[in-house]
């Protein structure tokens, strides 16, 4: 589809084309303008007969980082093992062991540790947390003044604070990832991870004080669930 008189996907400036405007601004009904603009342009661009009905997966690497594949087959739109296995244990954790205060803060901290490989990340707006593919999104949240994770594993209380991600509009905003993106980062080091559960409060804007935390095992999770099922 081609874009109408509307500039809406603009990231600045006045949201309307120049052309629209001064139609409009010539007394003219908006109406019209945007009648003219359907009969000048075409509504709808056919697909090109150049383009393959179908592409080879390849290996992604970007600055030195590679991104693992969570598909048995990139033809097939099957996770592996592993990621499902990842997948479902954080579901698990999410849904039945939730913030203590989810009123006044709904956001979970969660730890990863995979031997000395450490991952905090802040978890905001999980949901369909009752069906096996939910959506979540995880924002890291590393140590303060630590010189690597590794050794702030286990000392507590830790100051924690946002890392900062892509700049847009010279704006830095926190490193953000979904629920794949986060999983198929954490397939880099390993599978078998674990997941604690944090206990937190808000120290200043874009920062965290975490004061305790509970191992919750792929066991525990596992038998969670079971138990409300029965």
């Amino acid at each position: 589809m081609v874009e109408g008189p509307l500039g809406i996907a603009s990231r600045k400036g006045f949201p309307v084309r120049a052309s629209a405007v001064a139609a409009y601004q010539r007394k003219t009904k908006f109406a019209d303008v945007c009648g003219k603009w359907a009969k000048a342009h075409k509504s709808k661009i056919e697909a090109s007969t150049d383009f393959p009905d179908s592409v080879q997966g390849v290996r992604v690497c970007v600055g030195g980082t590679c991104t693992k594949s969570m598909l048995d087959d990139e033809g097939e739109r099957n996770m592996n093992e592993d990621a499902a296995h990842l997948l479902e244990y954080i579901r698990l954790v999410l849904l039945y062991f939730p913030p203590k205060d989810a009123c006044a803060d709904p956001t979970l901290l969660l730890q990863f540790l995979f031997f000395v490989e450490t991952v905090y990340v802040l978890v905001g707006h999980p949901q369909h947390l009752n069906q096996s593919r939910f959506t979540a999104e995880f924002i890291m949240l590393p140590p303060v003044n630590v010189a690597s994770v590794s050794d702030a594993v286990h000392v507590l209380p830790m100051q924690m604070a946002f890392a900062p991600g892509r700049v847009v509009l010279g704006v830095t905003w926190p490193h953000i990832s979904d629920e794949l993106q986060f999983v198929s980062r954490l397939l880099e080091t390993g599978s078998e991870w674990t997941i604690s559960n944090m206990t937190k409060s808000i120290v200043a804007v874009g920062q965290w004080l975490a004061t305790d935390q509970t191992v919750v095992s792929v066991e525990d999770a596992e038998a969670r669930e079971a138990v409300v099922k029965e």
